[in-house]
């Protein structure tokens, strides 16, 4: 006897040659005590005895119901293509006589497959978790699901809220994984075994795995993905911040140009930016304090050479014009120092104003 082995759906069906053959079908988990439908060629008299004549042609809606009930140990797909005839069907026959019984067969037979897809991707997080099944494995996965839930709701097809958790679950997996993965770069790079590049790729694949994970939860909570990318952020910063302190101390003693400390402050600007972007809500940072320091200390030296071009240019052993370009050098100083919103003494100006009168004074 051919049976459906559709999940959620169970349907027998006689191959009646005569009326004797007649078997009742069975639904699991609908219209279990529901009079079964005739099959083609057997009739019931006014008194319940069987009799056999010719039955009216089958409707479309009922066809794909005969169909879909014909099935046996289908796919996932089979069922939904199956389903989705009869679904067609019935918006095209909502009168159909057995419209409430294709409704029913559709709901629960997707449901079942709902089912599936869930423990499908249960089960491969669960892989992943063990590390038997890869990032791309798991990602594969939930854009199968993702696929299944969208066709669904494409067709109105509602109860899809196992899958959507499950997927959820999945993405949260991954993000927790990049995290993980994000920790130990960062390990490595506070050590001197990673390189910027390296931080940063790392933090680029958690806020990925992050950012698909809020769009499939709806919530900013649930992962460890935005403490590690601040964690990282802020070694970042640090690594910049002293690379910063190296360069103006060479600067200090006259063993970097002014443009090497500009680089450097560049970098650690690059850095500080991205720590503010990716959500630090701290107001401090190493990086500021670095900052504050190159810039006033590139000032107080070109106050000095200013100074000292001044004072040679009054003896007559420097030009006007190279007061000029001192003067230049030492506004651009000020300029800088300002534009990174850093405080610092007047001196500088003060400078530049006396230099601006001394070639005032000779012309």
């Amino acid at each position: 006897m051919p049976s459906s082995r559709i999940p959620g759906v169970l349907r027998e069906i006689a191959v009646v040659d005569s009326p004797d053959a007649l078997q009742p079908r069975s639904h699991l988990g609908f219209a279990q005590n529901a009079e079964p439908r005739m099959p083609i060629g057997v009739c019931k008299t006014i008194d319940g005895q069987r009799c056999s004549k010719p039955s009216p042609p089958r409707t479309p809606l009922g066809q794909a119901v005969d169909e879909f009930y014909a099935l046996e140990n289908p796919s996932d797909d089979q069922v939904i293509d199956a389903t989705k005839k009869m679904l067609t069907e019935l918006g095209k026959n909502p009168n159909d006589l057995e419209a409430q019984e294709a409704s029913e067969a559709a709901n629960q037979a997707l449901k079942g497959v709902a089912d599936n897809k869930a423990a499908d991707v249960d089960a491969l997080v669960a892989n992943f978790g063990k590390g038997n099944a890869s990032e791309q494995d798991l990602k594969d996965g939930l854009k199968a699901a993702l696929g299944f839930v969208a066709d669904m709701q494409k067709s109105g097809i509602k109860g899809l809220e196992g899958v959507l958790k499950s997927v959820s679950k999945g993405a949260t997996a991954l993000v927790n994984k990049k995290a993980a993965d994000l920790d130990g770069i960062v390990t490595k790079f506070n050590y001197g075994n990673a390189s910027d590049q390296d931080l940063r790729d790392a933090i680029k694949g958690a806020l990925g795995a992050e950012r698909d994970r809020q769009m499939l939860a709806g919530s900013s909570t649930g992962s460890n993905a935005l403490s590690s990318v601040s964690k990282a952020t802020t070694a970042l910063v640090n690594k910049k911040a002293a690379d910063l302190d190296g360069v103006v101390a060479k600067f200090d003693q006259g063993n970097a140009s002014v443009q090497d400390v500009r680089d450097a402050i560049q970098g650690a600007l690059g850095a500080e930016k991205d720590r503010k972007m990716l959500g630090d809500s701290a107001d401090w940072s190493n990086a500021l304090g670095s900052i504050s320091k190159a810039a006033n200390d590139i000032a107080a030296k070109q106050t000095a050479a200013l100074k000292a071009v001044v004072a040679k240019f009054n003896q007559g052993n420097a030009s006007a014009q190279d007061v000029r370009d001192a003067i230049q050098d030492g506004m651009k100083a000020e300029k800088d120092r300002q534009l990174l919103g850093v405080m610092g003494s007047g001196d500088l100006r003060i400078e530049i104003a006396n230099a601006q009168a001394a070639i005032s004074g000779k012309q």
